[in-house]
């Protein structure tokens, strides 16, 4: 039988399965929410199980395991400013096209929607820096990556743990011209969403958005700002706590089923090498923390200790410990949990649509209390920073 989901949370939606099937009955179709679930065309289908058996979330072991923790920074603070924290990603990737390879990370296209795409110099790269929450599209790049390996050449892969496992399952057998790279992942939240949420914006400051990033760094790292640029030379910026698309999503209310039950928050790693902020980091090594970013870096096996030893004269680095990485970031050990809110959020979007769903879902505070809140916390930085106590 082909793949059969049952249940949505069964379902991650890296398209595996779709992009295995020889005999193409396999396509992928957004659903009511805007999540991506395989569509079998059961008069095509042979019945070779290939589908199951590439599925990462039936089949979600993996061999690799965290030798060593490392928390660094870039040296450039230009590169910094422009990641989601410490700029090493830039430089693992910079260094695999020097080796002569190509990198597939997740960019904002022209049009703003979430995609992977192939970079093959260091130019194409900066698109792929910073996070994007929304689910990227990822349409048919497993089968370009397999034609890329097969051909020889050297690729980089970087996803969520979900899509770099789902990769992995598809090539069928390991390939060593393939290095990946897994990101700490909080869940995915709907390409719908995201499209009705820019739509909406747009509608607000009457231009198309030019510009979007789900984490601004001008107020320091620590404090998350959505900000979108304009057509019309306006710009959006906005504490994420108080912008209704990226309080969803740190409540857990946006995100897909199967980020609620994934197999993946382990410290058995996706990727040869896993990425992510090193939050709290302050409290152990306050003189290391500048507030503008420091990257996480597990080291899972021999091939991702290769590559960070290529880079690691271009970076402020130290060794570290699992329990400080777990500490501010817990989805090393656990998935996120309020599904329930979560499926009443999605049932009153579809129902009542978006500006309804947003006001009965989201408690943004009034513009005075925002502005109290907002001078409090320049008051507390400026009282850590003066008594150099991290956080």
């Amino acid at each position: 039988m082909p793949i059969n989901i049952k249940n949505k949370s069964q379902c991650c939606g890296c398209t595996a399965c779709a992009s295995i099937c020889t005999h193409h009955c396999i396509t992928m179709a957004e659903d009511a929410e805007g999540f991506m679930y395989p569509s079998v065309n059961l008069s095509k289908c042979s019945d070779c199980g290939l589908c199951e058996k590439v599925c990462p979330m039936i089949h979600s072991e993996s061999t690799n395991h965290i030798i060593k923790v490392i928390g660094a920074k870039h040296l450039q603070k230009e590169v910094r400013e422009t990641s989601s924290s410490g700029g090493l990603f830039t430089l693992l990737a910079e260094a695999f096209i020097d080796q002569g390879g190509v990198v597939v990370g997740c960019c904002l296209n022209k049009d703003l929607k979430a995609v992977h795409v192939i970079a093959s110099c260091k130019e194409e790269l900066v698109g792929m820096r910073s996070s994007k929450y929304v689910q990227s599209d990822l349409s048919d790049i497993f089968s370009k990556v397999r034609s890329l390996l097969r051909s020889g050449k050297k690729v980089m892969f970087s996803g969520t743990p979900c899509q770099v496992a789902g990769l992995h399952r598809f090539l069928i057998k390991p390939y060593d011209n393939l290095f990946s790279i897994d990101v700490l992942c909080h869940g995915v939240p709907s390409p719908r969403l995201y499209r009705e949420y820019l739509s909406k914006m747009q509608s607000i400051y009457e231009s198309k958005a030019v510009h979007v990033n789900f984490r601004s760094k001008q107020k320091g790292w620590k404090r998350l700002y959505m900000n979108i640029r304009f057509s019309n030379g306006r710009e959006y910026f906005k504490f994420s706590g108080y912008d209704y698309y990226m309080s969803l999503f740190l409540n857990n209310k946006s995100q897909r089923n199967s980020c609620f039950h994934c197999p993946f928050n382990t410290i058995n790693r996706s990727g040869d090498i896993s990425l992510g902020d090193f939050w709290g980091i302050g409290k152990k090594f306050p003189e290391f923390d500048d507030d503008k970013g420091i990257s996480l870096a597990l080291i899972n096996n021999a091939e991702g200790m290769n590559l960070f030893e290529t880079i690691k004269n271009k970076l402020v680095y130290f060794e570290s410990s699992i329990n400080l990485a777990i500490a501010g970031n817990k989805v090393l050990v656990q998935h996120i949990t309020g599904e329930e809110k979560r499926n009443a959020f999605y049932q009153d979007f579809l129902t009542l649509g978006l500006e309804k769903a947003l006001t009965k879902n989201v408690k943004i505070p009034s513009l005075g209390i925002q502005l109290y809140y907002s001078f409090m916390r320049e008051v507390l930085d400026l009282y850590r920073k003066v008594l150099k106590k991290g956080y």
